[in-house]
């Protein structure tokens, strides 16, 4: 099967030198997985002229070079290929992330428990007691955008956003949770933190979660977080991530 006979919806370009390969307009990991899928496809193909594939929650961009390849003979080449249907194509990989969940470092925890009709503890003990799927990477460097939670801790974008989100803060939105990879403005709600570097921009890969990742959070107290170093840290990984 092709592409554009089974899965793909819209195809269109962005700017002079990307086409957009648009699936279903749904958030869904089974859309996402082909998504990636279609990068995988396209990458081991080697296509002449391509520089870049950036995947989103539902699209495929590619940006490629207009000297090498023209829209029209790219879209063509791509419609062209075929897949087969491969479940363990890309293995999944759970990161787990130490966390602090307070009043300190999650200050929006009591609004969401409030609006769950919950205590803060339940809060916590669902947030560790999940696996939260990433399907994509963006906003800020190494941000997973990753869901979804329960509709009932689901809440929209603060009206206000924090102009000052410290590096490292545990965040939702809606049905999404996120790391802030780096500090910066938000208007996410903060849940928590974690001392764990999530972004460095001279290792390969630079991001410590790749789209397709779960992430799970785990609990660890105020005092360890403060006492984070890189011991630490190796030895967190190799506990837990392996």
């Amino acid at each position: 099967m092709t592409w554009m006979e089974e899965q793909i919806v819209d195809i269109f370009p962005m700017g002079d030198r990307a086409v957009v390969f648009q699936f279903e307009h749904t958030i869904d990991v089974k859309v996402n997985e082909l998504v990636h899928q279609m990068k995988h496809t396209i990458t081991q193909c080697a296509l002449e002229g391509i520089e870049t594939l950036i995947p989103s929650f539902n699209n495929l961009t590619i940006v490629y070079n207009p000297s090498i390849q023209t829209y029209d003979s790219l879209v063509h080449q791509i419609l062209q290929l075929r897949y087969e249907e491969q479940p363990d194509m890309w293995q999944t990989k759970t990161i787990h992330l130490p966390v602090v969940f307070n009043a300190t470092y999650g200050p929006d925890l009591s609004l969401i428990a409030e609006h769950a009709n919950q205590t803060v503890e339940e809060v916590v003990d669902y947030f560790t007691s999940h696996s939260f799927y990433t399907y994509m990477i963006g906003f800020i460097a190494g941000y997973p955008y990753s869901g979804d939670i329960a509709e009932c801790y689901a809440l929209p974008r603060r009206k206000e956003p924090r102009l000052r989100v410290p590096k490292g803060t545990i965040q939702i939105a809606n049905r999404m949770t996120g790391i802030s990879t780096l500090t910066s403005p938000s208007g996410w709600h903060m849940i928590g933190w974690t001392p764990m570097d999530m972004f460095d921009p001279y290792a390969t890969p630079p991001t410590t979660v790749q789209a397709g990742t779960l992430i799970r959070y785990v609990a660890i107290t105020e005092e360890e977080a403060v006492n984070w170093n890189d011991h630490v840290q190796r030895e967190w990984n190799a506990k837990w991530n392996v």
